[in-house]
């Protein structure tokens, strides 16, 4: 507390209590403006503030945001997704990212039957968010 400086009843005190969507991140701003009155100093005052995570008590059933059938794949896997496809990748079991040309996009399907057998990781982009899915080719 600055020296000399006792809240008064023009002080206003403010409780916010918001819930953000589940998944995004959450800044906070505190913002004071200037006072209308000349050589008088104003003050903010930050008290209590915290953040609260909830935990549920039964179970959160999500629908997924992506379907891949049939894995394990022999030539063509079929894709279902709800949002915007903005990305398809396919990495191998050492990291590496298939070339595209091994893999084919037809509609909501993969062409994979010119690649090896094996495991590889689908990494598909939906809306801004990388959804990784192994699937198996035989």
């Amino acid at each position: 507390t600055p020296l000399n400086h006792f809240p008064t009843q023009e002080c206003t005190a403010r409780e916010v209590t918001f819930t953000p969507t589940r998944g995004t991140e959450v800044y906070l701003r505190f913002r004071a403006e200037p006072g209308i009155a000349q050589g008088v100093n104003y003050f903010v005052y930050l008290d209590d503030v915290s953040a609260l995570q909830e935990f549920t008590s039964g179970p959160i059933y999500t629908q997924p945001v992506v379907e891949v059938y049939p894995n394990p794949v022999t030539d063509f896997l079929n894709l279902s997704y709800s949002g915007v496809l903005s990305d398809i990748m396919v990495f191998d079991r050492q990291g590496q990212q298939v070339p595209r040309q091994d893999i084919i996009v037809n509609g909501n399907s993969l062409d994979m039957s010119g690649l090896a057998f094996g495991e590889y990781t689908l990494k598909l982009k939906i809306d801004d968010k990388v959804e990784s899915i192994e699937i198996t080719k035989k």
